[in-house]
């Protein structure tokens, strides 16, 4: 099993520009940064879920915002980040396949190490 990294910052695959929904403002609303790190979470994460809850955001306001009047730039960088997502999880997936995964090994309430253990074929 090998130690997985984060891939930096610079060899990440560009994310793709889009204009930000124009919304009135409020400091707790969908500020054009928070659109765009939005759709970074939603292509690291991969889950709209997850990268709603990254940028402190209800999964049903991200669903609002999509479809409101100005979006279509934000719905074309939605689709993209996804696409990006989606094929993160594929290698993840394919990655424990083939190595297997670690399971973590309790006693008595402490953990005492991981067991490497392969998916069934």
């Amino acid at each position: 099993m090998q130690n997985r990294t984060p891939i930096a910052a610079a060899a990440r695959p560009p994310l793709p520009e889009f204009t930000p929904v124009p919304r009135k403002y409020r400091h707790d609303g969908w500020t054009p940064e928070r659109q765009k790190a939005f759709i970074a979470a939603l292509a690291d994460t991969g889950s709209v879920r997850r990268a709603a809850a990254m940028v402190n955001m209800a999964q049903t306001n991200c669903y609002t915002l999509r479809r409101a009047p100005g979006a279509e730039s934000f719905r074309r960088a939605w689709e993209a980040a996804l696409d990006f997502g989606v094929a993160r999880l594929k290698d993840i997936a394919f990655e424990r396949a083939i190595d297997g995964y670690l399971v973590p090994v309790f006693v008595a309430g402490k953990l005492m190490g991981a067991l490497g253990k392969s998916c069934p074929a």
